[in-house]
Order: C-alpha cells, then sequence, then structure tokens
C-alpha cells in the first residue's frame, strides 16, 4: 500500500464512520513506516499487537518500564502461548492435516538486551504446570530423552547461531540435527542403544532462540541459512533503544498481567481450530502477494515462512478472545503482518552476508596483491581468475577487481605519504 497524501486525508475521514477500518489504516501505516526505518521498531511492533491483548499490554509494560528492544518481549509472549497450546496438543485441522503452532524463531540482539529478564517476566505470569518446557540438553540423546518426556513444549535456548554451525559441522552433531529435522516435521523420533529405547512421538516444539546479533554471520554462512537446516528457523533484529532508562520498573506489573494472560488461555475453549473458506482465500492472496514483492528470497525459505502465517493466525485468534474454534481472515491479516516483517528481517539478514562477501572477496584480492608483490611477480587480472575461481565469475568482474586493488593501493600510497608530511612539520 503507497501511502499518498491523498490516501491519508482520506482514510482520516473515514475515521468517524468506521473506527475498525481506520484503526487498521493507522496500524498498516506504522508497520510501513518501521520497516521502512529498521530503528524505529516501535512502529513494528505497535502494528503487530491487537490493542486489547495481553500481548499488547505486556510490550507497553517493557516500552514504558524497561530499555529492552521491544521484539523480545512480543516474541517472549508469542513463544509461551505457543508453548501453552502445544502443551495441551491444541491445533488446526486443514483437510485432515494437523498444523500445530510451532513456531521456530531466533532473536538476533546486542548483548545485555533483556532477553533472561523478560523471559523471567513471562515465566511468572503463567503456571509451570500449564506449559511444558524441555531442559537444557548437549548431545542428540539428551535431546531425544527430553523430547520423549515433553513432545510437545516449549524450547528456549541461548547461542543458536554456534549449536546450528556445529549441526552443519560437527561429526558427534550430525545426529542432532536429523532429530531435529526429524521435529520440524512431526515425525516420530525412536532411539535405540543397546536395552535402552527412547521414542518420541509427533514431536512439536515452540523453539525460542537467541544470538548475539554481530556474531551470527561469524557461525552461520550464507550456505547453511539458505540450504540447510538453518532455513526452519527466521530470524528477528532488535535495535538498541536511545531512551534508556536506570532503573527497571516492569515486575510491580507482573500480578496484573498474570490475571490478563489467565484470562486469555482460560478463554480457549477448543482442542481443534479450522480455516474458514475466507481465510484460506486471503491466505492464498497474501501468498503470491508476498512472492511478487520479496522474489529475491529463495522459493523453499520463502514458503517455509510464509507457512508460519497460519501458526501465528492461531495465536491471534487465541489473543483477541475469539470463542469460536474458526480461524478466519482477520486472523490471518494480523498474523500476516508477523510473516512481513520476517521476510524483511531475512532480507535486512541477506544483505549482511553480501556485505561481508564483499569485504571478503576484496581483502583476498588485496592479500594476493602483496603476495605476487613480495616475490617479485607480475599481478594482473589473469591471476584473480586463476586463484580467486569460484568467487570472480568471468574476465569482466576480475578486471574491475582488479582495478579496485590497484586504486586503493594507489590511495593508501598517497594517504601514507600526506600523513608523513603531516609528522615532518
Amino acid at each position: 500500500m503507497a501511502f499518498t497524501n491523498k490516501l491519508i486525508m482520506e482514510q482520516i475521514k473515514k475515521a468517524a464512520e468506521n473506527k475498525e477500518s481506520y484503526s487498521n489504516f493507522i496500524s498498516m501505516y506504522c508497520l510501513q513506516r518501521g520497516v521502512q526505518n529498521n530503528k524505529n521498531d516501535w512502529d513494528r511492533i505497535m502494528a503487530l499487537s491487537p490493542i486489547n491483548s495481553v500481548l499488547n499490554k505486556i510490550i507497553e509494560v517493557f516500552r514504558s518500564q524497561t530499555d529492552f528492544p521491544h521484539q523480545i518481549a512480543f516474541f517472549g509472549t508469542l513463544h509461551y502461548l505457543a508453548g501453552y497450546l502445544l502443551s495441551k496438543e491444541i491445533h488446526i485441522d486443514l483437510d485432515g492435516q494437523k498444523i500445530y503452532p510451532d513456531i521456530w524463531n531466533i532473536i538476533l540482539a546486542p548483548s545485555g538486551s533483556g532477553k533472561s529478564t523478560v523471559e523471567s517476566f513471562i515465566k511468572k505470569l503463567t503456571n509451570e504446570e500449564d506449559i511444558k518446557k524441555l531442559e537444557e540438553f548437549s548431545t542428540a540423546k539428551a535431546y531425544i530423552n527430553e523430547l520423549s518426556k515433553v513432545p510437545k513444549g516449549l524450547l528456549v535456548k541461548d547461542e543458536w547461531a554456534q549449536l546450528l554451525k556445529g549441526m552443519e559441522t560437527q561429526t558427534y552433531l550430525a545426529e542432532l540435527k536429523e532429530y531435529f529435522l526429524k521435529t520440524y516435521d512431526n515425525a516420530d523420533i525412536s532411539r535405540t542403544t543397546g536395552k535402552e529405547s527412547i521414542k518420541a512421538i509427533e514431536p512439536a516444539l515452540s523453539i525460542y532462540g537467541s544470538t548475539v546479533d554481530t556474531t551470527f554471520t561469524k557461525y552461520v554462512s550464507q550456505e547453511m541459512l539458505l540450504d540447510g537446516f538453518a532455513q526452519r528457523f527466521n530470524y528477528i533484529f532488535c535495535e538498541t533503544r536511545n531512551d534508556k532508562k536506570p532503573l527497571l520498573g516492569h515486575n510491580k506489573y507482573v500480578e496484573q498481567i498474570s490475571l490478563e494472560f489467565k484470562e486469555t488461555i482460560e478463554n480457549v475453549n477448543h482442542f481443534k481450530y479450522i480455516l474458514s473458506e475466507k481465510a484460506i482465500k486471503e491466505y492464498e492472496l497474501l501468498f503470491f502477494k508476498n512472492l511478487e514483492q520479496f522474489e529475491g528470497i529463495s522459493y523453499s525459505f520463502f514458503r517455509r515462512t510464509q507457512w508460519k502465517t497460519i501458526k501465528y493466525a492461531l495465536l491471534y485468534h487465541i489473543l483477541m478472545k475469539k470463542e469460536n474454534n474458526i480461524i478466519d481472515e482477520e486472523d490471518i491479516k494480523w498474523a500476516d503482518r508477523i510473516t512481513f516483517t520476517h521476510f524483511v528481517d531475512l532480507k535486512h539478514l541477506l544483505d549482511m552476508y553480501d556485505e561481508d562477501q564483499a569485504h571478503n572477496i576484496i581483502d583476498k584480492a588485496i592479500e594476493l596483491k602483496i603476495k605476487f608483490d613480495s616475490q617479485g611477480k607480475v599481478f594482473t587480472a589473469r591471476e584473480i581468475t586463476q586463484y580467486l575461481k569460484g568467487k570472480v565469475k568471468n574476465m569482466a568482474e576480475a578486471k574491475l577487481l582488479y582495478d579496485l586493488v590497484i586504486n586503493i593501493e594507489k590511495q593508501t600510497k598517497e594517504n601514507l605519504k600526506n600523513n608523513n608530511k603531516g609528522d615532518l612539520k
């Protein structure tokens, strides 16, 4: 939607006629503005939170009482709610297929962003017996042992990037990767060692992971992200807030918000939910709309991310305390807003890899030039094609890179010359 002055004025005039339509317009405007300005994440979160929901009240507490990134409270709440629904085996039935709200996300945030503090607050809102939670594990055996006890529930784990790298590169973690792939597909898992046999039946987890944002690309390569197990997750960037607060005042709201959360989950009266025909049509419409808008994203990654819309729709249906068991087009529209932000964050992440690769190939070409100079050999574009095979596609690219290296060398020498002149004065 393009927000022209004419459109904005038309919507404002409609405010008195249709409050719901006007509210939806304002919400979508905030989402678009937040996406265009990555640092204004409050606009994004405002657009993702139904006003009268417990979700909105939780993020408002953390907005006003802390300086933590807003996404942490937002997604933390969603994952705990999903963990509750999974613990009760609540799902959507789509033509006989069970769709669980088993969302997998990784928060990418600076160190000290308050994830543990926020999670501690959200845990206090619930009874421990209501949400089944996996304990820590470090091996495949420990994971399936935990999963056999809690096949459906919540998994909260830090340093996911390191684990993702380990599962792709370490032999002893390869089995763990296979177990997670089966978990993603809700496929039964069994493991037999000697006389011991362990089984996890139809596992489904809400995975709420985190990693320091600046180290993610160090552990997870672009190839791993696009082709490997890492593609099963979505990645959420969190910006550091400028409105610093010396003291945190969120805990005084635990009792009040816990009553709201309890009221929300007590309103869940169904074990199985279905999609209305209008909801299915809305999903199909948004599928093609997003496919066109984010055509640069690989189709397999796109499809997995878009599929989460249905899972998020169930969460929104619960958050808005709807008493029926029919997921409607409104639920799908709300859910698609999260999917939309996932695509935006994914594009941002892929851009980071492109920047890293650009710097990497330039650095390698410079190192190659230095090596040839030290050996008294002539350095040309042909050497770039020979020694950087796979990184440079053709001679035209090699010549561009060669010219860049020569110009960088000239500029470096010129800067050094000028600095030396300054030292002599």
